[in-house]
């Protein structure tokens, strides 16, 4: 019992781990096309937006310009 409890953790560890990576690839994928199309960061910022007042209409959100984070 405990040797098929510890393959199961194994195999989970091992399909998160997968998962991770495949989420970090994606990520960098999605870095570079910001880097080439700006615009792309403002679409992603809309959506949240949406995303964050359809489930919690009591948020206050303060907006900034995205162009604070080149300001250095």
């Amino acid at each position: 019992m405990a040797k098929a409890e510890a393959i199961r953790e194994k195999w989970a560890r091992i399909i998160k781990a997968a998962a991770e990576q495949e989420a970090s690839i994606k990520l960098a994928e999605a870095s570079k096309m910001i880097v080439n199309n700006p615009a792309i960061l403002e679409l992603r910022r809309m959506q949240m937006l949406t995303e964050i007042s359809a489930e919690n209409n009591t948020t206050t959100i303060v907006m900034m310009p995205s162009d604070f984070m080149n300001l250095s």
